[in-house]
């Protein structure tokens, strides 16, 4: 009984944790990071380009400018800013869910839109690089 006390001392249990309790918010807190930080390479690699003299391919963002009246990079940063409010509101419910399907259609969702966003940024910097 002694060996049993002296490891749960050493080793932590998940309620030690904190707020993370388990792999899966782990692995959500993961993909959101991913997600803010390719959303945020994107912005830059965006950027870069357009001061290199690229142009922008994305009509729905560049009617979105012209409709609102802001200039295109204020609309990228708001579309960006817009999508990772998002990100957080589904990371949030797949933590808080208690269904596991939800906790798989929650994770698929954010690792698709990871994979997406680090394609954009792999796109934007082959562009401006060559």
């Amino acid at each position: 009984m002694q060996k049993a006390n002296e490891v749960s001392a050493i080793a932590p249990n998940d309620s030690s944790l904190g707020f993370l309790r388990s792999n899966y918010e782990r692995l959500m807190i993961c993909l959101f990071s991913s997600v803010v930080l390719l959303s945020a390479t994107d912005l830059l690699t965006t950027w870069i380009a357009l001061g290199k003299g690229l142009v922008e391919g994305n009509v729905m963002l560049l009617s979105l400018a012209s409709l609102v009246g802001l200039r295109f990079m204020e609309v990228i940063a708001l579309t960006k800013l817009s999508f990772i409010s998002g990100a957080a509101l589904v990371s949030l419910v797949g933590i808080r869910s208690g269904v596991p399907k939800m906790k798989k259609v929650t994770f698929g969702f954010m690792a698709a839109f990871a994979i997406v966003l680090l394609l954009v940024t792999l796109n934007n910097w082959i562009l401006i690089t060559f």
